[in-house]
């Protein structure tokens, strides 16, 4: 199993989607949805990687997750 974020091609102009693009290797540009963190299987994934995030990608992405999984009790 691994943990992803799904990615979007659709600007929602919602402020928590990450922007990432032709720096990681994608297409054109997109946006990481943070709010739908789940779990997959390793075989889901391709063979080769569809793009590398930066650092500082990651780390934004990282942020939001945690902003959205704050234990609320």
């Amino acid at each position: 199993m691994v943990i992803i974020a799904p990615i979007t091609s659709t600007d929602r102009g919602l402020r928590h989607h990450v922007a990432i693009g032709k720096e990681a290797g994608l297409r054109g540009s997109s946006f990481v949805m943070p709010e739908y963190v789940r779990a997959i299987s390793q075989r889901r994934l391709a063979d080769r990687p569809l793009g590398v995030a930066t650092p500082q990608t990651l780390q934004e992405v990282q942020r939001w997750i945690s902003n959205f999984t704050t234990d609320l009790s």
